[in-house]
């Protein structure tokens, strides 16, 4: 076996034929090394340094393996898995190529960046899909956005804080998912409950004289998962009444223009003291004070987090029940940090969000860029793309989807079902590195990928297995 490693850390392990396979055409077996490192609130665990605890169960006479309140990294690791078995497990194969790239749930950058020469087969078998009895053929293009502003910040000092009152909203127990899979099903974001819940208390404010303002807001953790969790901390001397029935409205009740099944959500209210705000939010260029956007930026913040879109835009007219395009409010946060001019002395406040779009047609995925590039603009943000790939789209008529479906019908007696995801695969990149490459992917059931519910079938997993197998000891696309 020969074994080569690019400069992004790709790895391309290359398997001799077993004996007779030696003249078929090389097939890719392809997976990524990453995972998405999700855990619960108020979890100890560190991704940096410590194992997953895995957890094994049957529900309903299936076998379950989960870990204990993080992601489980079945996506990718259970495709990595079968790689290796293929090439170890004493199994008849053409000539293969283990392609494990990096980076994937971080926009496909290390499949992105693969030299042309990197890998030499034209057939390739993406094993990252999450259900079993399905083979994809197409997935959607996605773009991740940065919408970012610096602000001038008010800080407040405790006699001036007398007539105000401090508040910290925390929502929590919400499902989240995987944002391309999991965006047409009725689960809540997290960070859109928070904007909607923002909106719905300055929009009681009747008096200008009354004051909200924010000091603290965050939501969310990766582009490619839907918020399970938001926090934010204002000041305000709006009456307690208001702000409390107007939680208690968005705990019991879907609010006007939402439409979520969240059994699990919870909104906490905790009013502050301003000696607790000041521990939390104090800097050492300002003592004993507590830093605030002023009234007006709160109000252009709220309305741009308003504004943001999040949900399916479109259905696709050819797969049924397929989203064709879907934007995800992935990531909100605010700072207060020192000017990056060390000797200036200022003090900046910053609301970063990154949002990512997801459509299986490049010309719709252009437009929603533009739409978000636009909202942008109207609120004077800095949009930018920090990473996009294009749609990977179906051919129906690829000798290797012949091949495949030949060799599942064999194996156990039935069609398997052909489609497209709503969700980005590497394929999306290979499309541009190696033009005419064909391509399926597969994979077994996982169930709620990109959370800590994360749960990979086991039998699901055996099953596909013997399909891989079977792939591979049948291969020979010139017969089909």
């Amino acid at each position: 076996m020969a074994v080569k490693r690019d400069k992004n850390n790709n790895v391309n392990m290359i398997v001799p034929a077993s004996s007779g396979y030696e003249n078929l055409e090389t097939v890719v077996l392809q997976a990524h090394t990453d995972m998405v490192c999700e855990k619960n609130v108020g979890h100890p665990h560190d991704f940096s340094k410590d194992p997953i605890q895995l957890v094994y169960e049957t529900i309903g006479g299936v076998r379950f393996v989960s870990a204990s309140g993080t992601t489980l990294g079945a996506d990718n690791g259970i495709g990595v898995a079968y790689a290796l078995a293929a090439a170890c497990g004493g199994i008849k194969h053409p000539p293969l190529e283990l392609l494990l790239t990096t980076d994937e749930e971080e926009g496909l950058t290390g499949a992105q960046n693969l030299s042309p020469d990197f890998v030499s087969g034209r057939y390739l078998l993406n094993l990252d899909s999450e259900t079993e009895g399905t083979i994809i053929i197409g997935c959607a293009g996605g773009v991740s956005v940065s919408l970012k502003k610096s602000f001038d910040p008010y800080f407040i000092d405790e006699k001036h804080a007398q007539p105000f009152s401090f508040y910290t909203i925390q929502i929590s127990g919400l499902m989240g998912g995987h944002s391309g899979t999991d965006i047409n099903k009725p689960r809540a974001s997290a960070n859109v409950i928070m904007a909607k819940m923002l909106e719905t208390i300055t929009g009681k404010i009747e008096d200008p004289e009354l004051e909200f303002r924010l000091i603290d807001i965050s939501g969310g953790s990766v582009h490619n998962a839907i918020a399970r969790e938001a926090a934010c901390t204002f000041m305000t001397d709006l009456p307690a009444g208001i702000i409390e029935r107007c939680v208690s409205d968005f705990q019991s009740a879907v609010p006007s223009g939402l439409s979520y099944d969240e059994p699990d959500l919870k909104i906490t209210l905790t009013k502050n003291s301003f000696r607790e705000t000041v521990q939390r939010y104090e800097m050492p260029e300002k003592k004993n004070q507590v830093p605030v956007f002023t009234t007006k930026n709160t109000g252009r913040i709220i309305a741009l987090l308003g504004s943001l879109p999040h949900g399916v835009f479109a259905m696709s007219d050819k797969i049924p029940d397929l989203v064709l395009a879907s934007g995800n409010f992935a990531v909100v946060r605010s700072e207060f940090s020192a000017n990056d001019d060390e000797n200036s002395g200022n003090v900046k406040g910053k609301i970063k969000i990154t949002y990512n779009l997801r459509s299986g047609n490049e010309a719709k995925l252009k437009e929603k860029t533009k739409d978000l590039m636009d909202i942008g603009k109207k609120y004077d943000f800095h949009a930018s793309v920090f990473s996009s790939y294009k749609p990977w789209e179906p051919n129906l008529s690829a000798p290797l989807l012949k091949m495949c479906k030949n060799a599942y019908k064999e194996t156990f007696h039935k069609e398997p079902a052909v489609s497209a995801i709503h969700a980005g695969l590497e394929c999306g990149a290979f499309v541009r590195i190696y033009p005419g490459m064909q391509m399926v992917s597969l994979g077994p059931d996982i169930i709620d990928a990109h959370s800590p519910d994360e749960m990979l079938d086991l039998d699901s997993t055996a099953r596909v297995w013997t399909f891989l197998k079977a792939i591979l000891e049948k291969f020979d696309v010139q017969k089909v």
